[in-house]
């Protein structure tokens, strides 16, 4: 059967959510579960941030003059990756809510629709959180992996450990944080699958 057929399959046969899914026009076309685990897997990649730190702290002590470990371990990359955590988080749990509202009720035609668009802006939220820690994790590994990358970074003005932030969040609390925010969407989604194999469990 050609995508053609399926998408004509899903007009004629779907249910109102289903057949909104496909003719509303979205940017990001993937099912609900695809973005929630998306946000899932991101959020307890976050997990890498302090061990990554860690290993740099000589270096950030040297570069930004930071006399602690708490201040080494507090650059602003951890606030970057505080915002991308409380968005992804706030924007799956939106997105798991939506979940269950679908599996609960029976939807209307314009009900749906708006559901689906709902769900497109959520993701544009959660996208942006999801670019935040991406990025934070990015430079932090960058850090790691080429000493020569971080001093031409810093040459340019790339500051990227830079501790003086008007938040300053330790580090080894967002690589805990980030991961107990995954597992409670995780655990929601688990839910929403369980209810959706037995409806009778709710």
């Amino acid at each position: 059967m050609s995508q053609r057929d399926d998408i004509e399959q899903t007009v004629l046969e779907g249910d109102p959510y289903e057949r909104a899914a496909t003719l509303v026009n979205r940017l990001f076309p993937f099912p609900p579960e695809v973005k929630i685990l998306a946000c899932v897997l991101t959020l307890a990649s976050s997990s890498l941030l302090a061990p990554l730190l860690y290993r740099e702290r000589d270096r950030i002590e040297r570069l930004e003059g930071t006399e602690t470990l708490a201040e080494a371990l507090s650059p602003s990359l951890a606030t970057l990756t505080l915002f991308g955590i409380v968005t992804t988080f706030a924007s799956g749990l939106v997105l798991v809510s939506l979940l269950m509202s679908i599996q609960s009720r029976t939807l209307s035609t314009q009900e749906a629709r708006r559901l689906v668009r709902i769900e497109d802006l959520v993701m544009v939220f959660a996208a942006g959180g999801i670019l935040f820690i991406a990025s934070a994790l990015f430079f932090a590994l960058t850090g790691t992996i080429s000493t020569g990358a971080t001093e031409r970074l810093y040459d340019t003005g790339i500051k990227f450990y830079n501790p003086d932030t008007p938040i300053s969040v330790d580090s080894r609390l967002i690589s805990g944080l980030g991961p107990l925010c995954a597992i409670v969407l995780y655990v929601g989604l688990r839910r929403y699958r369980r209810v959706q194999s037995d409806p009778t469990d709710q």
